[in-house]
């Protein structure tokens, strides 16, 4: 199989242009399953909840168009009883591994 990498330094990443950019990649490679890590620092610079919401749907209405597989690595807030940095990602995905 093939492997490929779309890197995107944490400084320079406009969430927009770059979930565009993912997509592209995803279809030109043809992908069955692909890794964002990390999702929160993907998202960090988002203006606000809705923001980072829409967001995330978009990402999985790219991932789910395409047949592919996602995994969205995650990280909690230390001592969280929360099981999702923002509280609400596993509500837009099909599973959630711990």
């Amino acid at each position: 199989g093939l492997i490929d990498f779309l890197y995107i330094p944490q400084t320079d990443i406009i969430v927009d242009r770059d979930l565009a950019r993912i997509k592209a990649a995803i279809e030109k490679l043809k992908a069955k399953r692909v890794f964002l890590d990390s999702l929160p620092i993907f998202l960090h610079n988002s203006p606000n909840v809705a923001f980072v919401r829409e967001r995330i749907f978009q990402l999985a209405t790219i991932i789910q168009r395409s047949n592919s597989i996602a995994f969205f690595s995650c990280e909690v807030p230390h001592n969280s009883q929360k099981i999702s940095y923002y509280g609400f990602e596993e509500t837009l995905v099909d599973g959630v591994l711990l």
